[in-house]
C-alpha cells in the first residue's frame, strides 16, 4: 500500500472511530447518514478486503442472520424491532468489516487519535463535575438523565447521555494511554500519556459507575505488569486527587453511595434479572423481539408502573438473550470467545514490542467491554458499540496476519 493510501485509510477510519463522540441523540436521528457514511468507507476499502473466509466471521454472520430474520418474524412491532436493528446491528456487522480491511499504522493513528480526544472530554468532565455546567446538554442536547438531578446529580456526562456510557467509553479507550507511556523516546508524548493517565482516570471515578471503577482497577493490575511503564507513582496521584475531591464533595460521595440508590439499584436489576429468565423460558429460540424487553416488562412483572427507564435487565447478555435467544446468544458468546483466544495465542508468540503492546491493549479494552456488559446494555449505546466493533475487527485482522506470518 502507498503511503499516500495508507494516510487516507487513517484518516477515513479515524472518522469512523469519531462517530462514537456523536451525542447519542444525534446518532440516532441521524442513523440514515451514518450508515451510509459507513457503507462509503467500506466500499472505499473494498480493494483491500480480504478474501478469507474465518470461523469468527461465520459465527458473526450467524448471530446477525439470527437476529435479521427475528426482526421480520419475530416482532409483534416492527417498527421498534427495526429501529433497534439498524441502531445497533447494521452498524457493528460494517463496523467490524471496515476495521478488519486496514493496516496496523492505521489502527495505531486512529486509536492515539481518538485517546488524546479523550483526555479533552475528561477535562470537560472534571470541569462539569465542580461547575455542575454542561453546556451540551444545557443548550445543544436535551438529556432526560442530567435532568434528572436526583439519580443523576453530581455524576460526570462529559459529552455522552448517561455517566454509565461514559465509565464505559473511557476504561475502554484506557487501556490506549500505554502506547504513550512506553514511548520515552518522545518526551511530549511520555508527557502526554502521564497526564492522561491521571486525568482520564479521575474522570472515570467522577462517572460513578461502580462497574467502570472494578474494571479500570483491573486496567491498574494490567499496567502494573507492563514492564518498561512505571506507575505506581501515577496512581499514587490519582488516589491523593480523589481523596481531596471527594474530601471537598463529601455530600455527592455520601449521595451516590446513599443506602437509598443502593438498595434501589440491587432491587430493580434482581427483578429485571428474573423478569429476563421468564422471556427466555417462554422464547428459547428466536426469543421475544429485537428491543422487546421495555414493550414486553409489564406482561412479565405485573408492574405497570415501573418508569420506563428501569425497564432492563442492565446485563446485555440477559438482553441477547431474551430478545434474540438462545441460537443467536451461543453465536455471540462464541465468537467472543474465539476472538479472546486468537488474541492470547497471537501475544504468547510476539515480541515484546509495540505491536504486542498494541494488540495486548486492544484485548484489555476489549474484555473490560465485555465484563462491563455484566451490568449495562453497553452495546444498546453508540459510544461503547462502535469502539468495541471496530476493536474486535482490528483483533480480527492482527490475529489472522500473525497466524500466517
Amino acid at each position: 500500500m502507498h503511503k499516500s493510501h495508507l494516510k487516507i485509510n487513517a484518516l477515513v477510519l479515524l472518522l469512523v472511530i469519531f462517530t462514537a463522540l456523536i451525542p447519542q441523540p444525534g446518532f440516532d436521528k441521524n442513523i440514515g447518514l451514518i450508515i451510509f457514511f459507513y457503507l462509503s468507507v467500506l466500499l472505499f476499502s473494498i480493494v483491500e478486503m480480504k478474501k478469507d473466509i474465518e470461523t469468527l466471521d461465520i459465527l458473526l454472520l450467524v448471530f446477525i442472520g439470527i437476529v435479521t430474520i427475528g426482526v421480520f418474524f419475530n416482532s409483534s412491532d416492527i417498527v421498534i424491532a427495526e429501529r433497534r436493528f439498524f441502531l445497533t446491528y447494521v452498524p457493528l456487522a460494517i463496523l467490524f468489516l471496515i476495521a478488519k480491511n486496514q493496516k496496523e499504522e492505521t489502527y495505531t493513528l486512529a486509536i492515539k487519535s481518538i485517546t488524546a480526544a479523550c483526555l479533552l472530554i475528561s477535562i470537560f468532565m472534571i470541569y462539569e463535575f465542580f461547575t455542575g455546567k454542561n453546556f451540551v446538554f444545557s443548550h445543544i442536547v436535551q438529556n432526560v438523565y442530567f435532568e434528572h438531578k436526583g439519580f443523576y446529580g453530581n455524576r460526570a456526562f462529559g459529552i455522552f447521555y448517561h455517566p454509565t456510557v461514559a465509565g464505559a467509553f473511557l476504561t475502554m479507550i484506557f487501556p490506549f494511554i500505554a502506547l504513550f507511556l512506553s514511548d520515552k523516546e518522545n518526551k511530549v508524548r511520555h508527557i502526554f500519556g502521564h497526564i492522561s493517565f491521571i486525568v482520564v482516570s479521575i474522570a472515570i471515578f467522577l462517572t460513578f459507575s461502580k462497574m467502570a471503577w472494578l474494571i479500570l482497577g483491573g486496567m491498574y493490575l494490567w499496567y502494573l505488569w507492563q514492564k518498561g511503564i512505571y506507575i505506581k507513582r501515577l496512581i499514587l496521584i490519582i488516589f491523593s486527587i480523589l481523596a481531596l475531591i471527594f474530601f471537598i464533595k463529601i455530600s455527592v460521595l455520601k449521595h451516590q453511595f446513599s443506602p437509598y440508590f443502593m438498595i434501589t439499584a440491587v432491587d430493580y436489576r434482581l427483578k429485571s434479572f428474573f423478569i429476563a429468565i421468564k422471556m427466555i423460558k417462554q422464547h428459547p429460540i428466536v426469543g421475544g423481539g429485537l428491543d422487546h424487553f421495555r414493550l414486553l416488562y409489564s406482561n412479565y412483572s405485573g408492574e405497570p408502573n415501573v418508569p420506563y427507564t428501569l425497564r432492563i435487565p442492565d446485563n446485555m447478555y440477559l438482553m441477547i438473550l431474551a430478545e434474540t435467544g438462545i441460537i443467536a446468544f451461543m453465536s455471540f458468546i462464541a465468537f467472543t470467545s474465539l476472538l479472546i483466544k486468537k488474541t492470547i495465542e497471537k501475544i504468547k508468540n510476539m515480541p515484546k514490542d509495540s505491536g504486542r503492546l498494541l494488540i495486548e491493549a486492544m484485548l484489555v479494552s476489549i474484555v473490560g467491554a465485555l465484563i462491563h456488559n455484566i451490568s449495562y446494555d453497553s452495546f444498546y449505546w453508540s459510544s461503547p458499540l462502535i469502539i468495541f466493533w471496530v476493536l474486535a475487527g482490528a483483533l480480527s485482522n492482527l490475529t489472522r496476519i500473525n497466524a500466517k506470518s
